[in-house]
């Protein structure tokens, strides 16, 4: 972190200042005019630390004023990251590199997580674990719901058990289709079925041309580390997540060797599929004939209609013979797609693969976007021949006459383009409208473009420090039963929000978000408070917010003597007499309770000895005190004739009515 030390109105004297972290000296540049510094980075343990700079100054006694503070920095936060898949998502990196300590898991799992002090709902993610999120926000957990894209989004926990615990009104669900009623349908051309011979409405030919087969080969060589193989997991996934039930789904890696992490399954079981697809992980060299080889012939005995391979790669493979394989696979309705991901990848051999298996070559030079290049392939060559498939029965006595001649028998069939994408909401860039703790450094910030922005507004005592150009919220923050909630009305969670990940405060940002969420805890090392009193005979006392007693040792900031006291128990205090006033100015050092393992870090200020003047300060200790001063002493009796006596009342009565000013002072300093 950084320390930003600030001068007022004044500017600093240019030149050099002197920047100390618990004794540590770094010198810090100071340009011309300059009002506001930031110190150089400093990695600290949780606890209490003592913070002083030195500035340079133009008198000619060549002192630097010293200003010296107490910073406290707590335990780094834990946070619950909980998919749909489980699987690690982008925001996972970057928490963690902002210290942040992350826990992932699926919507399936999250009750079997640990305790966190955050749980974060990604796109898609809240509705099954509604239940269990919301006990851990009434136990003080803070919450972070973020939004996504269409089902994905903020609508997703109507009528859930965290629906009344957010501080915004989830928008409305998407309206139904438009009920303008459409031009009345040509009555169906097709002959009843013979009630004497009844036909099931699918038959086995039928399902069979309606199922998918889908394998997917990933690269899992050591090229593929961090964010590539993450990425590739996450796609693989989301692949599986388009196809139906009955649809089969296998996943096979390679590196030297072949290793099939998921045999073909039902696309249904998909807790199965995810442990398996989370075993993937980087190392070794690529070679994937073998595994397009033997992916082949396993595709090849699955009982499906369609039947399509994506291979995933970031690198060059050993030399093979590539064509014989793909083309026999294609001449048995098997396709073939390649994913060239990074720029490393071998793209002419891949795009030679795709041209023989009858697929496509995707360049995913961003490994972030390989979910989406995965899911768009699947539409193209998965759902748009399985739709066609559908729409074509195989009976002969439901298919109606038709005039227009077939087509020639050496016309290779049209697979139909997939359906057009509904339209999504382009994404907007949110800007600070009111202050909040996560926006530290960030006040003035241009905010980038957020991805899937919805519609939403405040309720109750929620505030929106982040709004959209028309003024409604991106953010909200509030209270949840007893825990912190903030709901963002965007995606910052997946690969979707790469704007917001190429941003260079993106990572910062969210974090402090994270972080402003989590339950305030109690710091087990927070400094005592140390001050000085000056007492009426020239000595003083050393007060430290601490009970117990222990021992103090203090050094002048700018150099100088070590003072040391050894401080006794006064009930919740500590109090060591000092033979004089320690000289003005900033002290730092340290407390070593009696009762303490560690010693705590101490900043504080002396005013010095306070001036020669007896009645001011009397007049400040009774004020103190409470006590009453004798501002007149009553004239003695007279005696008797002749007698000669030396009046000694008033200065007697002075010197005792200051005692017990004195006296009533320092037991009430004590004591308070």
């Amino acid at each position: 972190f950084h320390v930003v030390i600030d001068s007022g109105d004044t500017p600093f004297t240019q030149g050099s200042g002197l920047f100390t972290f618990d004794g540590h000296d770094e010198p810090v540049v100071i340009p011309g005019g300059a009002r506001r510094l930031t110190s150089p980075g400093v990695a600290a343990r949780a606890g209490s630390h003592v913070v002083t700079f030195r500035v340079p100054t133009s008198n000619d006694a060549g002192e630097r004023p010293v200003a010296a503070t107490m910073i406290h920095i707590a335990e780094p936060p834990s946070a619950l990251l909980v998919s749909v898949t489980g699987i690690e998502p982008p925001l996972a990196q970057r928490l963690k590199a902002q210290g942040v300590r992350v826990e992932i898991a699926s919507e399936a799992t999250c009750d079997l997580a640990p305790p966190v002090d955050v749980v974060v709902l990604g796109p898609g993610a809240g509705a099954r674990c509604a239940d269990d999120v919301a006990s851990r926000v009434a136990a003080g957990t803070g919450l972070l719901v973020i939004g996504g894209e269409g089902p994905r989004g903020l609508t997703r926990l109507r009528g859930t058990a965290l629906e009344p615990l957010l501080p915004v009104e989830l928008p409305a669900p998407p309206p139904p289709p438009d009920a303008t009623p459409n031009p009345p349908k040509p009555p169906d051309a097709r002959r009843p079925p013979d009630p004497e011979q009844p036909k099931p409405v699918i038959d086995d030919a039928e399902r069979k041309a309606m199922r998918v087969a889908l394998l997917l080969v990933i690269d899992q060589s050591g090229s593929m580390a961090g964010l590539k193989i993450a990425m590739a997991r996450e796609a693989a996934i989301a692949a599986a997540r388009t196809l139906s039930p009955d649809d089969r789904v296998g996943v096979i890696a390679f590196d030297e060797e072949t290793d099939w992490i998921a045999p073909f399954q039902d696309a249904r079981e998909m807790a199965s599929l995810v442990r398996r697809v989370q075993q993937l992980d980087a190392g070794g060299g690529t070679n994937f004939y073998p595994a397009l080889k033997d992916g082949f012939a396993r595709i090849a005995m699955q009982p499906c209609g369609v039947r399509h391979v994506v291979l995933i790669t970031d690198g060059a493979t050993r030399a093979a013979v590539f064509r014989d394989i793909v083309e026999g696979a294609a001449a048995q309705g098997i396709t073939l797609s390649a994913v060239s991901v990074g720029e490393g990848a071998d793209t002419r051999l891949l795009g030679l693969l795709a041209q023989w298996g009858q697929g496509r070559l995707y360049p995913a030079t961003d490994p972030e976007r390989l979910p989406q290049v995965i899911t768009l392939d699947a539409k193209r060559f998965v759902h748009a021949p399985r739709d066609a498939a559908k729409d074509q029965p195989n009976a002969p006595d439901v298919v109606p006459p038709s005039d227009t001649p077939p087509p020639p028998a050496d016309e290779p069939a049209r697979v139909p383009d997939p359906p057009e994408a509904p339209k999504r909401t382009p994404p907007r860039s949110p800007r600070v409208a009111t202050a909040a703790p996560f926006l530290a450094g960030l006040e003035s910030a241009t905010w980038p473009n957020l991805a899937h922005p919805e519609a939403m507004s405040v309720r109750g005592l929620g505030i929106a420090p982040l709004v959209w150009a028309d003024g409604t919220p991106a953010l909200v923050i509030g209270r949840a039963s007893t825990g912190r909630c903030a709901v963002l009305a965007a995606d910052a969670f997946s690969v979707d929000a790469r704007e917001l990940w190429l941003w260079s405060e993106g990572g910062r940002a969210v974090a402090q978000l994270v972080r402003s969420l989590a339950p305030a805890r109690a710091s087990t090392d927070d400094a005592p408070d140390v001050r000085f009193v000056a007492l009426a005979d020239g000595t003083a006392a050393a007060i430290v917010g601490s009970p117990g007693g222990g021992l103090l040792r203090l050094r002048p900031a700018g150099g100088g003597d070590e003072l040391r006291a050894v401080c006794r128990p006064a009930g919740d205090l500590s109090v060591a007499a000092l033979a004089t006033m320690p000289a003005a100015g900033v002290w730092i050092g340290e407390f070593a309770a009696t009762d303490a393992e560690q010693s705590s870090s101490i900043a504080t200020g002396s005013r010095g000895a306070p001036p020669r003047d007896d009645n001011a300060l009397a007049d400040e200790l009774a004020s103190r005190s409470g006590a009453k001063l004798i501002d007149r002493v009553p004239t003695p009796r007279d005696g008797p004739p002749l007698e000669h006596r030396e009046d000694r009342a008033p200065p007697l009565l002075a010197a005792a009515a200051l005692l017990l000013i004195v006296d009533a002072a320092l037991r009430r300093g004590v004591r308070g």
